[in-house]
């Protein structure tokens, strides 16, 4: 009989579930997973919620193990049209390439992507203004190389196309929605 990893457990789940709502409500907040997600990284606690049989995925950068990638049953898809990527936001973006935006008329195509950084609520300041924060916010990033902000800002400038991000450390995520407005504090 195989074990299920308990971050897959329909409990562990529906907790993590919970606290990913509050995150995207309110971007750029920093939440706990680590004490939700049975040990497991909050970036596979994200995507046991979210990665299921009705999206298509891509792990380009091989993050996933072959394990954890058996209990994710989503259709594997090329990074350019899938609607969950896990990527490695230590890394430049690649040369070209452009993860689905949706269209005008079904923007809910726009992947959403999660980077996998250093550390979320530690390191460079950004600072985030647009709906769901009043006035604006400070959030902390450690090992996110800058392409990504820079590339991130084009993909979301024709809106409502473009992608949501969350960033995930091996326990904290935070959530930037396309309509989340981002400036590097200098």
């Amino acid at each position: 009989m195989i074990e299920v990893p308990a971050v897959f457990s329909p409990a562990c789940r529906q907790r993590v579930f919970r606290r990913l709502l509050d995150a995207t409500a309110r971007p750029g907040t920093v939440v706990e997973l680590s004490g939700l997600a049975a040990g497991a990284p909050a970036w596979l606690a994200v995507l046991s919620v979210f990665v299921d049989r009705a999206v298509s995925f891509a792990d380009p950068d091989g993050l996933l193990g072959a394990r954890d990638r058996a209990f994710l049953p989503a259709r594997p898809e090329e990074p350019d049209r899938a609607a969950w990527l896990l990527r490695d936001g230590r890394r430049p973006v690649p040369a070209g390439f452009v993860p689905s935006l949706g269209t005008l008329e079904e923007p809910e195509r726009g992947a959403t992507l999660v980077l996998r950084v250093e550390g979320v609520g530690r390191g460079r300041s950004l600072h985030l203004s647009g709906p769901g924060i009043e006035g604006s916010r400070s959030l902390a990033v450690a090992g996110l190389d800058p392409s990504w902000l820079t590339a991130r800002c084009g993909w979301c400038a024709f809106f409502p196309r473009g992608v949501d991000v969350v960033l995930a450390d091996r326990e904290r995520v935070a959530v930037l929605p396309r309509t989340t407005r981002i400036e590097e504090h200098r």
